[in-house]
């Protein structure tokens, strides 16, 4: 795992990579936002499939409505719902998305007032050509700042004063801004290229863009925590790798993230035919690599009854393939006391030392070649 505690390079800015992607399609199939409390949304598509999680503070707002229409998200920070939402249909004449606002429940807040205020802004013309529904982005970042690209152009309020002069002096057009606290913020250009300053919050992120930078790589998406100091965030590439350092969610919202966005990758390297590997992702402190290929399965994991009917041999082998980088703490917690567990049982039974023995080793092996084979975070 790399260190996140090293110096990070602050107001770096690259703007002249060169990105060798012609067309990024991770930038319109993946988004991210992060909101207040531990609050999040994220959605995949992969061909027709479309998946989504949402992660919402219980109570916090009206009823929100999400499906395969929803372009992107953002969550403000009193945890009212912006949505772009395509209005297209074959029957429809629309031109493309609108903003929706969900706010929170109860009197409206000072927050929902200027918000409501944005939404008549922009949320009464149709945004985007019905040609490029892949443009809509709508970012909210902290003190009310926020970034939205409209067919007239960005429009943006309260940015941080260099990233604001970055966009004004740049000969490129600003495809996506990610905002953070403290005046952080990462720029992506409509060639994805990108330009950030992170003034050495986000842990590991900056190491990561730099190494994009060095050898000339593009960025789909970056998403940063704007409302708290968790430092939590996601990158997406336009190979479609994601990368993340997300904190504060519990472990089965974590496993969500994880499912969702290693079938999403499954999905790419299976249309593209490129092996997806060096895929790290952290979570309170743990990390994991994986190694995906056009011929691994993990969009469609085994129902462990088949597993059982394999060989013993080969039962070994899948779940040596399955094994984690690195041999997680809690895997290991797990197996060892199922282990143990089966051996009292079997002594309790009447059966043998020996015999008992290999019973709790061998039940040990197997949970934990099913715990890694299912990528419990």
């Amino acid at each position: 795992m790399e260190d996140e505690q090293k110096n990070e390079t602050s107001n770096t800015n690259v703007p002249d990579q060169g990105g060798k992607h012609d067309n990024c399609e991770p930038s319109h199939q993946v988004r991210f936002a992060f909101g207040p409390d531990g609050q999040f949304y994220i959605h995949t598509r992969s061909g027709p499939v479309y998946e989504y999680y949402f992660k919402l503070a219980r109570h916090s707002t009206k009823e929100v409505h999400v499906d395969s229409q929803t372009c992107c998200v953002a969550i403000t920070a009193d945890g009212g719902i912006f949505q772009a939402v395509s209005t297209c249909s074959s029957s429809s004449k629309s031109p493309g998305p609108t903003i929706l606002y969900s706010g929170p429940a109860g009197p409206a807040s000072a927050f929902e007032l200027a918000y409501w205020q944005l939404t008549q802004k922009f949320g009464t013309q149709h945004l985007f050509p019905l040609d490029d529904q892949s443009r809509a982005n709508f970012t909210l970042g902290p003190r009310g700042s926020y970034f939205v690209v409209t067919r007239d152009g960005p429009h943006w309020h309260n940015l941080p004063e260099d990233l604001a002069a970055e966009i004004e002096t740049a000969k490129r057009t600003p495809f996506h801004v990610a905002l953070g606290v403290d005046q952080t913020w990462v720029c992506i250009w409509e060639d994805h290229t990108f330009s950030w300053n992170l003034r050495n919050k986000y842990s590991g992120l900056a190491a990561k863009l730099q190494a994009y930078a060095n050898i000339k790589d593009t960025v789909a998406l970056v998403a940063l925590a704007p409302y708290d100091d968790r430092n939590s965030w996601i990158m997406v590439d336009c190979d479609g790798v994601i990368l993340y350092s997300i904190n504060g969610p519990t472990n089965q919202e974590l496993h969500q993230i994880h499912s969702l966005t290693v079938r999403y990758m499954q999905g790419q390297a299976r249309r593209t035919g490129q092996t997806i590997s060096n895929m790290h992702t952290w979570g309170r402190g743990n990390s994991a690599k994986k190694e995906i290929t056009p011929y691994t399965n993990f969009d469609k994991p085994e129902p462990l009854l088949l597993r059982r009917l394999l060989p013993f041999s080969q039962q070994l082998q899948e779940m040596k393939r399955h094994v984690p980088y690195r041999l997680r703490q809690q895997d290991v917690v797990v197996s060892t006391a199922v282990g143990c567990s089966m051996a009292i049982y079997c002594r309790i039974f009447g059966v043998k030392a020996r015999p008992a023995l290999a019973a709790g080793a061998l039940a040990g092996l197997v949970t934990f070649g099913a715990v890694s084979q299912n990528g419990l975070v």
